[in-house]
């Protein structure tokens, strides 16, 4: 990304961009050899997610950390029904449910 640092995108801008882009493909690198309820969960902690909803501690926020919990509750008991329990047959899945 060195042609991205002008007047049009900051430094700061672009140190972030390369940021993500760098944790997308850990996440990417990590997918092929971890559960998809692995990688995830992975994703929401090192974000700092569930960090923020905890330290700012709201009404809304709980709800937000209890349909988290849902969710990781329907991967858990999806994991046996998938055929590679990996995040693109747990997304085939989840497009079934819906």
């Amino acid at each position: 990304f060195p042609r991205l640092c002008d007047e049009l995108v900051s430094c700061e801008t672009k140190k972030i961009v390369e940021r993500i882009v760098n944790e997308i493909r850990s996440y990417i690198e990590l997918s092929p050899s971890k559960p998809g309820g692995e990688v995830l969960y992975k994703f929401v902690t090192d974000s700092g997610y569930i960090s923020q909803l905890l330290s700012e501690g709201s009404v809304i926020n709980e709800k937000r950390i209890e349909n988290i919990t849902k969710f990781f509750e329907i991967i858990r008991r999806s994991e046996p029904l998938l055929r590679y329990n990996r995040i693109p047959e747990f997304v085939k899945h989840l497009d079934l449910l819906m």
